[in-house]
């Protein structure tokens, strides 16, 4: 009856110890998976980061170009002709 016993119970320290080192596989899965999506947050936020300050710069130029264009553009319908001092000569003299 003793030696029965004993394998019952050494049966059920085999399935403890089995059982234990499934739940540690499953936690060190969760942690990478936790990991792996801490990353992947961290990854898109400096993306979405990046590009907020990528259209900063866009619409930064492209309000400087307009401003440009415009300024040129009055320049030459103004009939001024102070425009051309900046090494472009007038040679209608």
């Amino acid at each position: 009856m003793s030696g029965l016993l004993l394998q019952i119970g050494g049966a059920l320290l085999a399935a403890l110890l089995a059982l234990v080192g499934v739940f540690k596989v499953q936690r060190d899965n969760a942690r990478k998976g936790r990991q792996e999506a801490e990353t992947a947050v961290k990854t898109h936020e400096a993306r979405s980061e990046q590009r907020k300050k990528a259209d900063t710069v866009l619409k930064d130029s492209e309000e400087a170009t307009h401003e440009a264009v415009d300024k040129a553009r009055e320049d030459a319908r103004s009939g001024r002709r102070d425009h051309f001092a900046s090494g472009m000569r007038d040679n209608d003299d």
